[in-house]
């Protein structure tokens, strides 16, 4: 549990002693600039607002979003943690070692639509309930 935390950036003083979790601290002190350049960052910032909200409302996908998850997946695919990953799940029989393949995996994984609780209608997605966010009654 953090009870205090006195830390500098950019000549502030970020000093918390009124609440015991830290919430009031900031989630980052420092953020390179540089890695927000890198594909992935407008790859993803791309699909943020593809999604409804409110799980009570059906999603549905235009041929733009559909564009958007594909760009995204092949600039993900590109990386050294999506190859590492790849690898690995390969050896442990979870994915086909064809990169067309695990790319559709991900793609049924992360964005295909399912109806949760309560609805008939395909409403949500792995990639919005982790990534997005979603509320239900308001």
């Amino acid at each position: 549990m953090v009870t205090a935390r006195k830390e500098q950036a950019a000549g502030q003083d970020l000093t918390n002693t009124d609440i015991p979790d830290g919430v009031g601290l900031p989630l980052f002190l420092f953020v390179n600039e540089d890695v927000v350049k890198r594909k992935t960052f407008p790859a993803f910032i791309s699909l943020l607002d593809n999604y409804e909200a409110d799980t009570r409302e059906p999603e549905t996908i235009t041929p733009e979003e559909e564009q958007e998850i594909r760009s995204f997946l092949d600039v993900v695919m590109e990386t050294p943690v999506l190859q590492i990953a790849h690898r690995y799940l390969v050896e442990k029989g979870r994915a086909k070692e064809n990169k067309e393949e695990f790319k559709q995996q991900l793609y049924d994984i992360w964005f295909c639509l399912y109806a949760r609780k309560g609805s008939s209608l395909p409403d949500s997605s792995g990639f919005e309930h982790v990534f997005v966010g979603e509320t239900r009654d308001g």
